[in-house]
Order: C-alpha cells, then sequence, then structure tokens
C-alpha cells in the first residue's frame, strides 16, 4: 500500500498516541492531540515549547526595518480589540447562530483551524457565499457603534 510522510501521520493521528484522528491543538505548540489524557501527557514532554513570537513593524510611523518593543506591539493591538460589549452582542446574535448551523460554515471554519497555511484557507473560505456572509455579519456587529461604521439604513 501507499505509506503516509511523517507529516501525514501527524495530522492525521493524535501526536501523542497515535491511534486516533485529533480533535483538538493544544494552544501553546499547536500539535494535534485526541482527548484530555493525551494532551496532559503531552503538556508532560519536552516537545511542547511555545512557537516563536514574530517581531511586528509599524507600517505608518517607523523607518523601514526599525523594530518596536513588545510593549507598543501590545498598545496598538488594542486599538483592533473588538469590546467586550461587542463581543456580547456577537454571542447574542440570532443571525450568526442561524448560519453556524449550516454544517458547510462550520467544516469551513474547522478547515481553517486545522490548515498548515491558515491565510491559504482563509482566502479560500472567502469565496464561498455563506462565510462571506458570516464575515461580514461578524464585522457588522463588531463595528457598529465604531465612528468607522456608516450606514445607508
Amino acid at each position: 500500500g501507499i505509506e503516509m510522510t511523517t507529516m501525514e501521520k501527524c495530522s492525521a493521528f493524535c501526536c501523542v498516541c497515535a491511534d486516533r484522528q485529533p480533535k483538538y491543538k493544544c494552544p501553546t505548540c499547536f500539535q494535534r492531540y485526541c482527548s484530555l489524557p493525551c494532551y496532559k501527557q503531552h503538556k508532560e514532554t519536552e516537545l511542547c515549547q511555545p512557537a516563536s513570537t514574530p517581531t511586528f513593524l509599524r507600517r505608518e510611523e517607523r523607518e523601514e526595518g526599525e523594530v518596536r518593543s513588545d510593549e507598543e506591539d501590545r498598545s496598538s493591538e488594542d486599538e483592533d480589540r473588538v469590546s467586550g460589549a461587542r463581543l456580547q452582542a456577537l454571542g447574542e446574535s440570532e443571525h450568526l447562530r442561524n448560519l453556524l448551523c449550516n454544517r458547510h460554515l462550520r467544516q469551513l471554519i474547522l478547515n481553517i483551524d486545522s490548515s498548515k497555511n491558515a491565510t491559504a484557507a482563509l482566502k479560500e473560505a472567502m469565496t464561498k457565499p455563506i462565510f462571506t456572509e458570516l464575515a461580514d455579519e461578524c464585522l457588522r456587529i463588531a463595528l457598529e457603534s465604531s465612528p468607522l461604521y456608516q450606514t445607508d439604513n
């Protein structure tokens, strides 16, 4: 038969027991595992190391190649965060709940989450009308009270 590569085996089976399909992803190193016992065993190994954090550059205000400090990164990230009230509005949206009942949409989201190249998977998902409807509704709710949000309604 056809033998799987190591990478295919790692993504197709739990990184600990290698017996079952992984359902979860380690928040530290992003290895995939199938159960709580496997996760606990995984956390005890030396293989579970945090992924390296990239250093960001502020496009508008920095000279080309000048690096920002972690503190500067965090303060600019706050500008892009959704408020607690907007997050609650997302959670309470009947329209979003109805959209998420669609199994095809849920599978698209799972594909993005488990992809080695999430950017490419997201780009592909954005070609699907059901996914763009979800993205548009999330943005509408998240930006509703923002001065940047304007509507003709």
